[in-house]
């Protein structure tokens, strides 16, 4: 018989369908679990299957189990979906356990796609109830998925690799309740430790319960309610107990944070340790006994106020071990609890945190509705104590005002941010916004009201400077938006009001491109922009790699670019109103950090100044960065010789020069030492002008001072030489010797650099 092409097709058919019926027969290899349905009113008991040995072992060499295929093909209608559908969805109930022991395992994830046939079109509306979810304390899930639809799921830890499962759901009946249990090797989900004490007497505190707060990260974010309060009603990932250590799975690429709950105490929120690996590493999380306090809320007469929302909100703070170096806080996010008052105007809180920054917020029909705050020192909670606190409520304010333009016209359409004056400016240079910022916009007059608004000092202004990404560098510029500048207002209550006559700055832009090294635009790069030592704005280039920065005073801005994987941009200085730049990435390197105080070895939190350095020691490029555990991995930096000055809490301090960083590699990692600084005393002579010096370490500038005219200037500096040079003048003139914790005092001539 002659062998044609179609032939040859049916004998691989059968041969193939031969082999796939024989290769799910009963083997001695793992298990596999399989779907099982269930009726509306009963539950079945999941059934298994077993793989041949050979197939399971590769399977769990790849790290996923790959379910049998259908037993008849999936003919996938295509699904009709309406705002009317009134179809009852599916439900699944997907339970995780550990191969070998049957433990549940906790905090893996389950994503489903939907199979769909060719031609098919996907439905409009989501096909399931979430597009990931995270197994409980029970290793168990549950979701709504829609009917008549054939899915593929894996489950995987973190939203990344390990993948511990790959399978297949057949498509749901409407209403169907189906149960899958499926069995993984959970040693593969990595885990870390932690210990819970009672913070004074670092005694364990068994029975604690930790539950999941927060998580951000790899496009995954969930925000937890607001009110700590609910934290208590969220179910356990882990109970302390045994030997006081509890267990968690430990997330690679979500940034995850949890509490601690015990009664007494007030919740202890904290994030994974990357040290807390083994269970002898343990975490510590100390946990304060609760505060209480009682508030009294009424008007200016003396009258209780009733129904009055009052809000406790709270920074949580990472508490550090009694006896420990005390390290920057952890910002751990704000949290808050609020309640209203009774008939009496009385309201209560109990189990406050004592510790860490936290604010008191009153809102009532006095305040129409808008949140005052309350005057509240942060050292009137004490663990374990009840503050009694009376508040007044007085009427609101308002702002009334024109704005406008240098020339004399209204500034028609203008937007304008009133905020909190804190004392920084700088939180206007930027396009973000605190919750009780109110964003207006000017009328066709430059008119402009605001009304309820409460006691206390004001800042006015355009909501600040921006980098956004643009297609052309033809994009018209907005109108509505100005440069900073800031008025400053107070209100005195009592239904105050203040008049305004402002002038806006129309500003300027600052426009470019940022290429790598093949020329081709780059989609995401982070632009960065700032004015000398002020806080920066910054965004990301769109597809075309053009942005736009401002509007911008006209001052000299610095601009660096990081591409990433791409590469690092040198700093650029670019005055707003120039010719459209090209800023051109190219290829840098990375440099992992870790800082410990040198008495006790223990890693201390810092801020760290990058420099990078010319032929001279001058600084070309200067970026900050500022960690919360002491470490930094993998941190981009351009090519070239490098400086690095920690500066930690308690004035410790370390500095490190000579680091050279190569395209395309990672330094050694570096272990800086930090001592307590030392002081420097600059004086100048008698009769002498103020002039500008140069502090160097290894002929390398790590900071810059003005010596004033007739008097001395006292330099925090790092322990050990410190050169001091002339600004622009790489000459050494003084060398002096620093001791840590220590003073030494240096006496610069008149007639040295005396030149006005």
């Amino acid at each position: 018989m002659k062998l044609t092409l179609p032939v040859l097709f049916v004998l691989a058919v059968l041969v193939g369908g031969w082999l796939w019926h024989d290769s799910v027969e009963e083997g001695p290899g793992g298990i596999v679990p399989v779907a099982v349905r269930a009726s509306d009113d009963s539950r079945a008991t999941p059934e298994r299957v077993h793989l041949a040995g050979g197939d399971q072992a590769a399977a769990d060499d790849l790290g996923r189990t790959a379910l049998a295929p259908p037993s008849q093909p999936v003919e996938q209608a295509p699904v009709q979906t309406t705002e009317a559908d009134t179809t009852p969805w599916a439900q699944l109930e997907l339970t995780v356990l550990d191969r070998v022991t049957g433990a549940p395992v906790v905090g893996v994830f389950a994503d489903f796609e939907p199979v769909m046939s060719p031609g098919a079109e996907k439905p409009e509306t989501p096909p399931i109830s979430q597009a990931a979810i995270e197994t409980d304390r029970d290793g168990r899930l549950t979701v709504q998925i829609q009917p008549r639809l054939a899915f593929e799921y894996r489950v995987l830890f973190a939203g990344s690799d390990p993948r511990l499962f790959e399978g297949f759901l057949e498509p749901f009946d409407p209403g169907e309740e189906r149960d899958v249990e499926l069995r993984v090797d959970s040693s593969r989900v990595p885990r870390f430790y932690v210990r819970i004490v009672d913070h004074a007497t670092d005694e364990v505190l068994l029975g604690a319960r930790i539950v999941e707060v927060d998580r951000f990260g790899q496009g995954l974010h969930m925000e937890g309610p607001l009110d700590f309060e609910t934290w208590r009603e969220r179910p356990s990932l882990a109970i302390v107990g045994g030997d006081g250590i509890a267990e968690l799975p430990r997330s690679r690429f979500v940034q995850k944070r949890y509490a601690a709950l015990m009664d007494g105490y007030s919740p202890g929120v904290f994030e994974q340790s990357r040290a807390a690996k083994k269970r002898e590493y343990a975490q510590r999380v100390g946990l304060l006994r609760g505060a209480s306090l009682e508030v009294s809320v009424s008007d200016g007469s003396g009258y209780p106020v009733s129904a009055a929302t009052v809000r406790f909100e709270t920074e949580f703070p990472e508490l550090q071990a009694p006896g420990s170096t005390p390290q920057m806080p952890a910002g751990l996010g704000t949290h808050a609890v609020s309640t209203t008052t009774d008939s009496s105007g009385k309201a209560s809180f109990r189990g406050l945190p004592a510790a860490g920054a936290y604010e008191l917020h009153v809102a009532s029909t006095i305040t129409g509705g808008r949140d005052v705050p309350v005057p509240f020192a942060h050292e009137d909670l004490e663990p374990g104590q009840t503050v009694e606190l009376d508040v007044v409520v007085q009427p609101l304010g308002s702002i009334v005002g024109t704005a406008f333009l240098p020339n004399g016209e209204p500034a028609a359409g203008a937007q304008l941010v009133l905020r909190r004056d804190r004392g920084d400016e700088g939180l206007l240079m930027g396009p973000f916004e605190a919750p009780n910022d109110r964003r207006i916009t000017t009328g066709h007059d430059g008119s402009f009201e605001l009304t309820l608004v409460p006691a206390g000092d004001w800042l006015l202004g355009p909501p600040g400077i921006q980098v956004e990404a643009v297609e052309s560098e033809d994009d018209a510029l907005p109108l509505d938006r100005h440069a900073p500048t800031f008025t400053k207002i107070s209100l005195g209550g009592e239904l105050s009001t203040s008049r305004l006559r402002m002038e806006l700055d129309p500003g300027d832009w600052i426009r470019g491109v940022v290429l790598d090294e093949a020329g081709e635009p780059v989609e995401s790069a982070f632009v960065r922009g700032r004015f000398g030592e002020s806080d920066a704005f910054w965004g990301q280039t769109g597809p075309s790699g053009r942005f736009r920065l401002g509007p911008l005073p006209s001052s000299e801005v610095e601009i660096t670019v990081d591409g990433y994987e791409q590469g690092t941009c040198p700093l650029v200085h670019v005055l707003p109103g120039s010719d459209p730049i090209e800023l051109r990435l190219a290829l840098g390197g990375t440099l992992s950090l870790r800082t410990v105080e040198a008495s006790t070895s223990e890693e201390v939190a810092c801020r760290f100044e990058f420099r990078k350095h010319g032929p001279n020691g001058e600084v070309l490029e200067k970026s900050v960065f500022i960690t919360v555990r002491g470490t930094v991995d993998d941190h981009d930096l351009s090519a070239g010789t490098w400086s690095v000055l920690a500066l930690g809490p308690n004035d410790l301090m370390a500095f490190v020069g000579g680091i050279t960083i190569e395209a395309g590699l990672a330094s050694e990692p570096i272990e800086m030492a930090l001592a307590p600084a030392g002081d420097l005393v600059i004086q100048r002579a008698p009769n002498a002008r103020s002039v500008d010096i140069e502090l160097r370490r290894g002929g390398l500038v790590f900071a810059r001072c003005s010596v004033p005219a007739n008097d001395s200037l006292t330099v925090p500096v790092p322990t050990g030489q410190v050169s001091i040079t002339f600004a622009g003048d790489p000459r050494e003139s003084r060398r002096v010797h620093v001791p840590a914790g220590g003073k030494a005092s240096v006496l610069l001539d008149a007639d040295e650099h005396d030149d006005g």
